[in-house]
Order: C-alpha cells, then sequence, then structure tokens
C-alpha cells in the first residue's frame, strides 16, 4: 500500500513551499503546542485502525488524495473509499470528542 501511495503522490507533483507569512505563525509557542497536541490525537486514533483503513485515513483525509487516487493507491473499490472515507471521519470525530474531554 505505501508504495501504491507513493507512486501515487510522484504523479501529483512537487511540493511547494508554504509562503513566509504561514510558516512564521508556527513560531508561535501556542499554535505550536496545538499543533503537537492535535497531531497526538491523530495518531492516537491512527493506532486503533487497522492497515487498511488507516492508509484509506491518511491518503484521504491527511494527505489530500482524491477519492479515485486513494482507491488507485489502496486497491479498493471507489465506492469502498467512498464508505470508508465518511465512517472514518465520523469515527474520528467521535473519538477525538470523547479524548479531548478526558476521562
Amino acid at each position: 500500500i505505501e508504495r501504491n501511495l507513493r507512486r501515487v503522490e510522484r504523479r501529483r507533483g512537487q511540493l511547494v513551499a508554504l509562503p513566509e507569512e504561514l510558516t512564521s505563525a508556527a513560531a508561535d509557542p501556542g499554535a505550536e503546542r496545538e499543533g503537537r497536541e492535535a497531531w497526538q490525537l491523530v495518531q492516537g486514533f491512527l493506532a486503533t485502525l487497522d492497515e487498511a483503513r488507516r492508509a484509506v485515513f491518511v491518503a484521504a483525509l491527511l494527505e489530500g488524495l482524491s477519492a479515485a487516487e486513494t482507491a488507485e493507491a489502496t486497491g479498493l473499490e471507489l465506492t469502498t473509499v467512498y464508505n470508508r472515507i465518511r465512517a472514518l471521519r465520523r469515527s474520528f470525530n467521535l473519538w477525538a470528542d470523547r479524548h479531548r474531554r478526558g476521562p
């Protein structure tokens, strides 16, 4: 799956440098802390997923691949990808709400 994701990403083109005003915003300690906390939340959720669902989540929701590109990269049917994206969004939102509130 990872090899397919890399191949699709290569076809999408090269990364573009962020404008200066966007990169300087990361110097804000509060924004940096929030970014770390958000990333920890995402990593925690990813740890709960099996490999196939994790691949769809990363490709479509983190990397921004289209459903068609995600289907190609993962070898899944397009309708399966759409269904998983919808279910993963719902699951992540519920999971994140529970974990933000704490025990």
